[in-house]
């Protein structure tokens, strides 16, 4: 072997062992004083991490009015309350049966889209069109109780006037709601942009025209509302200012009728955007977590009822730990049986046939985490095939390499030729694979995702380091 081969050799051992370290120990990097993987963990499925299943029953809405939390009030402030809840019952409507399914199957169809907008997969929400009770599953993870802390929020986003109540902006003029980071002098910011569709867009540059802290001339009329448990006509005089001064108009950002923000603005906003600034929330990922919950409420529709949770149960993965650890043993004692094999018969060749075939697998699970392959325990299976299939690749080539006469040319084109083989050979898998990756079982999803994923990294690969081995 020359130099120049003996290098290649060194050159491919060197990339292997390099992606080795960064799939099965990892890459970290310093953040705040503490070190983190910038390599995202793998995501498993329910049947390895279990799930959580939670009932959710139409909130009653109770006659009594909130006793307890007016003894203090006077009697005029509790007879408006009382007027206010008889109006509420009278505008109140009967629902038929049909309208009652059509709201019970949209409250179903928002927890689906917020679900979605929270990249959560493999959940089930089934309703009872009778009563409205929900059947919910989503899989066991990190974020599962931040996700269910906001499940029964009806979601009705409004943007008011602050004065008058007014609804100026709902759930309808909102197009999505994101969540990103910013980096000013040295530290991240967190950030919440609403953005509004067509139609919002211009009610937005509306408001942030006449929502402006305003410079009033001494003279000019100015409307003033006076103290009152309503905002009425009869209540509003109109006085002359004898001085220059400053009238600002506010507006309130709500959520369920939960004031979230009260501000003005400076300029005409005529982008569509409202920018709301979080804080530094990189370090809580509750926090954060909490952040994106809002943003997927927000930028879906409202439920049509109030919810409850009435039960919240940890179901356990069906397959115990030790027995994916047993697969997962009998996967590796497979894959050294191969190693010894490939030693036994080619030597050398062997031996560098196996150092590369680590490099393929060291890559496949890079790409299964970065791109959030959901692993099942059929899927950790299908990770042996993968490497099962790259095995015949690395039998077809050593035995290509046996012949110790064989020229460069003869090389180079008996490397194409079983190139080409190994293509003919993996296409139906390939086309297979596909096909279970169009599933909605997420187990079958799974195994077509990584069976992918294998066939596309062992093509490239394989091209890539023979052709640079036969150099």
């Amino acid at each position: 072997m020359n130099a120049q081969k003996k290098l290649n050799v060194l050159l491919v051992v060197l990339v292997v062992i390099l992606l080795s370290i960064a799939s099965f120990v990892g890459v970290f990097t310093s953040q705040k004083s503490d070190m983190k993987d910038a390599v995202p963990s793998y995501v498993l499925s329910a049947d390895l991490v279990g799930y959580r299943q939670v009932t959710l029953q139409i909130k009653e809405e109770t006659e009594e009015t909130t006793e307890n939390t007016t003894e203090n009030k006077t009697t005029e402030n509790t007879t408006s309350e009382e007027n206010k809840t008889e109006e509420k019952k009278e505008e109140k409507k009967e629902l038929t049966a049909e309208e009652k399914a059509n709201n019970y199957r949209a409250n179903a169809d928002v927890i689906r889209s917020r679900f979605k907008s929270l990249k959560v997969e493999n959940f089930t929400v089934t309703v009872d069109e009778v009563t409205g009770k929900m059947e919910i599953t989503v899989p066991e993870d990190d974020r599962t109780d931040i996700i269910l802390s906001d499940i029964c929020q009806v979601g009705k986003f409004k943007i008011t006037d602050k004065e008058t109540g007014e609804e100026l902006m709902n759930n309808d003029d909102v197009s999505s709601v994101v969540i990103g980071e910013t980096s000013y002098a040295g530290s991240l910011t967190t950030y919440m942009s609403i953005n509004f569709n067509a139609k919002g867009r211009g009610k937005f540059s509306d408001i942030t025209a006449k929502y402006q802290n305003v410079l009033v001339p001494a003279g000019t009329p100015v409307n003033t509302t006076a103290n009152s448990t309503e905002n009425t006509a009869e209540n509003t005089t109109t006085a002359v200012s004898t001085e220059s001064t400053y009238v600002d108009k506010q507006v309130v950002i709500k959520l369920d009728d939960t004031d979230l923000l009260t501000t003005d603005f400076d300029s005409v906003v005529s982008n569509g955007q409202l920018p709301l600034t979080l804080g530094d929330l990189s370090g809580d990922a509750d926090q954060k977590n909490s952040a994106k919950n809002l943003a997927a409420i927000m930028e879906n529709k409202p439920m049509n009822d109030k919810y409850e949770v009435t039960g919240n149960t940890y179901v356990a993965a069906p397959i115990e730990n030790n027995t994916a650890k047993v697969i997962i043993y009998i996967e590796i004692a497979i894959a050294l049986f191969i190693v010894l094999i490939l030693i036994v018969k080619f030597g050398y060749k062997g031996i560098l046939a196996s150092i590369i075939n680590v490099g393929f697998v060291a890559i496949l699970l890079l790409v299964i985490r970065l791109t959030n392959v959901k692993l099942s325990l059929d899927g950790i299976m299908a990770i042996e095939a993968g490497y099962i299939l790259q095995a015949i690749y690395s039998f077809m080539i050593c035995g290509l390499l046996k012949n110790k006469d064989i020229s460069t040319k003869e090389l180079k084109d008996g490397a194409t030729k079983i190139l080409k083989q190994f293509v003919l050979i993996v296409i139906p898998i390939l086309i297979l694979s596909v096909v279970c990756c169009l599933a909605e079982w997420a187990a079958i999803f799974s195994v077509g995702m990584i069976v992918f994923w294998s066939i596309v990294i062992a093509l490239v690969y394989n091209f890539i380091i023979t052709k640079f081995l036969a150099r």
